[in-house]
């Protein structure tokens, strides 16, 4: 009886997993508009990240709109709003932490299935149903000189960053969650994970420039 349980569980993890591979595949061939989630979290329960929180509202994404936007028509892409982001309650539980370094595949997968059930568990924005979760992460600045990396996945179309709760950090704050949602759409890091240095020549914004952007390699 236990096995046949466990069987049938297996099952429809591997039924959800589908699921959301088919539904991120297809919704991702910049035919249709998506709407995109943003749920802030108070990532250290401070009083500064809890007061940033308070001042967000739906117009402090819209840079990104314009720039996904922008980006479509430079594509030959003839959509008036490829991303249309707003803003979702606030989640008080942070996400599962991804595995650090020496990680095993198992351990990966693993922590993938939490964050899948995780992001399905959280993030019950009123209204419509978004195609896309980002869940931001906030931190004192003062308090925490590093944040932790971001990350996001395309299988579940949901992914978490991790920023700074201060008004002057708002364009790279943006930077960072315009990064976290091309992932969930499909796209790849170009950079090097080991050094951290962008890949030559798909990591480089003008490849033929001369310096190289967006910067050198070391010495």
């Amino acid at each position: 009886m236990f096995k046949k349980i466990r069987v049938t569980i297996l099952l429809l993890i591997l039924v959800v997993v589908a699921t959301e591979r088919w539904r991120a595949y297809h919704r991702t061939d910049w035919t249709m508009g998506l709407d995109v989630a943003v749920y802030p979290i108070n990532g250290d329960n401070s009083q500064e990240a809890a007061a940033y929180i308070q001042t967000l509202q739906d117009a402090d994404f819209d840079d990104i709109e314009e720039f996904f936007q922008e980006e479509a028509k430079r594509y030959g892409k003839g959509m008036f709003r490829p991303i249309t982001l707003f803003l979702g309650p606030t989640v008080s539980e942070l996400p599962p932490a991804p595995p650090g370094q020496g990680r095993s595949k198992l351990d990966i997968m693993l922590w993938s299935l939490k964050f899948r059930w995780w992001a399905w568990r959280h993030g019950d924005a009123p209204g419509l149903k978004p195609h896309v979760k980002l869940f931001l992460v906030y931190v004192d600045p003062t308090q925490r000189e590093v944040v932790e990396n971001s990350f996001a996945l395309r299988e579940s179309m949901a992914g978490t960053a991790n920023l700074y709760g201060i008004r002057k950090q708002h364009k790279q704050n943006a930077v960072i969650i315009a990064h976290e949602l091309l992932h969930t759409l499909g796209a790849t890091d170009k950079y090097d994970p080991v050094g951290n240095y962008p890949r030559y020549p798909e990591g480089f914004a003008e490849p033929d420039a001369n310096p190289r952007l967006p910067q050198q390699w070391p010495n």
